[in-house]
């Protein structure tokens, strides 16, 4: 998956691995064909609704809480 380093020097790592909806590559439940680039580089906060994610967001699994 894309990580993304800012010019401050903050890292943003994309967190569909650790969502309960993720199949373990780059689809999930939300987006079954491919999740969009903006989420993988983190540009797009899914833990609010994403046009075509199928009224799903982001939600940890419980391995993450």
């Amino acid at each position: 998956m894309t990580t993304k380093f800012e010019s401050d020097g903050t890292v943003t790592a994309p967190k569909c691995h650790t969502c309960l909806h993720w199949k373990g590559d780059l689809t999930c439940a939300a987006f079954q064909d491919e999740i969009p680039m903006e989420i993988l580089t983190g540009e797009a906060d899914h833990t609010k609704p994403y046009p075509g994610d199928s009224g799903l967001i982001y939600e940890a699994s419980a391995d993450e809480n």
